[in-house]
């Protein structure tokens, strides 16, 4: 628990810290984060049965209309791992392109209109 919340206070004094919730029958219930800044986008879908559902999809979108109403005109996300296809398909699709090669990834960058 400690680390989980040595992690949030990191994310959250670095960027704009949400969670990404569910809609139940009995209400919302939580099934991942997503800290944003603009040299960076860490996407976490801790519950895999939501995964493959376009919902990586529906937060960058959400992420990047964020980034226009900040002005930004480009996004940056530091790493994706080489073995995460399933990510680098999400950014890709979203209009991300890797930039440089990292330790054990790619950098992604996006412009925004």
């Amino acid at each position: 628990m400690e680390k989980l919340e040595l992690m949030y206070r990191y994310l959250d004094r670095h960027g704009e810290l949400y969670f990404i919730e569910a809609a139940e029958e009995e209400g919302f219930r939580p099934i991942g984060d997503v800290t944003f800044w603009q040299e960076d986008m860490p996407i976490v879908l801790g519950d895999k049965a939501y995964r493959g559902q376009q919902i990586g999809s529906q937060v960058i979108a959400a992420l990047k209309e964020r980034g226009r109403a900040l002005g930004y005109t480009r996004l940056y996300v530091q790493e994706i791992y080489d073995f995460n296809t399933a990510s680098q398909r999400c950014f890709e699709k979203a209009g991300f392109r890797p930039i440089e090669k990292t330790e054990k990834g790619k950098r992604y960058m996006t412009e925004l209109e």
